[in-house]
């Protein structure tokens, strides 16, 4: 594929990265003399994106690889295309535009409100998501509407989606462990020195995970021989383990000071963790257009 452009060009080489509406490509030639570059597709590419509906003439949105020096905006896209929508509304509302988009229950599970999406390569913000019609919708300002290529598409033409990669972040796993850890270390151990010791330790590898933002669950999950829905699953088990850990680690300080037996702290953060779920269900308004597991 053949793309025309001028200001992309800057300082282009052979090999680099361009996203080509969301799709992160690479630079196979260029002549800055036309303006234009070539970027290859690969059958799977085609068979998972928007693109082949490309025809002679479509404007596309481009974007370069992030410099580690620029100011950061938005959220972190990374071209790799989870799947595609379909437009099936456009509406305008003074000088904004609701855009609305369908799509399958395997990539909506990740999307939330008030969360990030790239749609074509587009940092946007979710405003609603409906579980059961199968569709999300978001609004155009003025400015990104004369920037960017969504505004030319009609209802049922395909984008190209992206859940933000924060939503599918594994390291909840490696943390979920680090709490169990810390709180198995004091109840099993009686909070002896080697119990207190090894919470300590424990914590800080909590710490390290959640600073640096990767751990060794990532690196293995992060690989795109998993499916989709095998990363959602060990990232939905992550969080459930870690709030559940977070919850042992606070019953083994009870346990450890002997204020509350080991059993009847169970029973105290199952009934709030019950009552709690059950009071933002009924009386929050933002959790009522969801599902309950949402």
């Amino acid at each position: 594929m053949i793309i025309q452009a001028k200001l992309i060009l800057d300082d282009i080489n052979l090999g680099d990265s361009i996203s080509v509406n969301g799709t992160c490509l690479t630079v196979a030639d260029f002549d800055t003399q036309l303006s234009e570059f070539s970027v290859g597709l690969a059958p799977e590419t085609l068979r998972k994106t928007s693109l082949i509906e490309l025809e002679k003439g479509s404007l596309v949105n481009l974007e370069r690889a992030l410099r580690p020096s620029t100011r950061m905006g938005g959220h972190f896209v990374q071209g790799h295309v989870d799947g595609t929508g379909e437009i099936v509304e456009l509406k305008p509302e003074g000088d904004s535009l609701w855009v609305k988009v369908k799509t399958g229950k395997e990539i909506l599970r990740y999307i939330v409100p008030k969360g990030f999406i790239a749609v074509d390569g587009t940092s946007l913000t979710v405003v609603d998501v409906f579980d059961e019609e199968e569709y999300f919708n978001f609004m155009l300002v003025a400015y990104t509407q004369q920037n960017v290529v969504i505004p030319m598409k009609k209802v049922g033409q395909k984008v190209n989606l992206e859940v933000d990669i924060l939503g599918k972040t594994y390291k909840l796993v490696d943390m979920t462990i680090c709490l169990f850890g810390v709180g198995a270390s004091l109840i099993i151990l009686k909070g002896g020195s080697v119990g207190i010791g090894l919470a300590i330790l424990f914590d800080c590898v909590n710490v390290a995970f959640f600073s640096v933002g990767m751990s060794p669950v990532d690196w293995v999950l992060t690989s795109e021989t998993f499916p989709l829905r095998l990363r959602a699953q060990a990232s939905a088990l992550g969080a459930v383990g870690n709030r559940m850990c977070s919850r042992l680690v606070a019953m083994s300080f009870l346990s450890v000071s002997r204020a509350v037996t080991v059993g009847g702290t169970i029973l105290i953060f199952s009934d709030i963790s019950t009552v709690s779920i059950a009071f933002f269900y009924t009386h929050v308004p933002e959790t009522k257009a969801n599902h309950w597991s949402r």
